[in-house]
């Protein structure tokens, strides 16, 4: 009879283990997905690339929005940055080919072959369609600031 029960209490701190260690993994990606570090969804690259391949363009750059009031007086901010909204970047066929988040500093990041492409934040902010931008291998920057308006 002892040795059915210790075998019983083996299995379960086996079991307490197991689900320790998966509530670790899964808050590990629920953490880079939400902070922004992986593209799209977790494990699922939209684009996969090698560093140094010359036919890859990385777009990366900061997401605001503004104006946040009718009036700005001097010295008062009319923008605010645009913090974990998803970022897709369309071809000119309104395809999409790429999916970044931005981070809690507005900063997204996202590899495409080198072209032109249509950035829109999902869901939309404001007035227009999304930012039209061309990108060529390499880094590139391209700052967004979306029209909230806002008069």
């Amino acid at each position: 009879m002892k040795h059915r029960q210790e075998t019983g209490f083996g299995i379960l701190i086996g079991l307490v283990i197991l689900v320790v260690v998966f509530a670790i993994f899964a808050s590990l990606i629920w953490y880079g997905y939400k902070s922004g570090r992986f593209d799209g969804l977790p494990f699922a690259p939209t684009v996969l690339h090698t560093i140094g391949d010359k036919n890859v363009a990385t777009l990366t750059g900061t997401v605001t929005a503004g104006p946040t009031s009718p009036v700005c007086g001097s010295g008062q901010l009319c923008m605010r940055i645009v913090t974990d909204r998803v970022m897709n970047a369309e071809d000119m066929n309104g395809t999409i080919v790429a999916t970044a988040r931005t981070d809690r500093k507005g900063v997204y990041t996202m590899y495409l072959a080198p072209g032109a492409y249509v950035l829109v934040p999902v869901p939309a902010i404001g007035l227009g369609r999304g930012k039209e931008v061309t990108v060529k291998a390499g880094v590139n920057h391209f700052d967004v600031m979306l029209d909230t308006g806002i008069r």
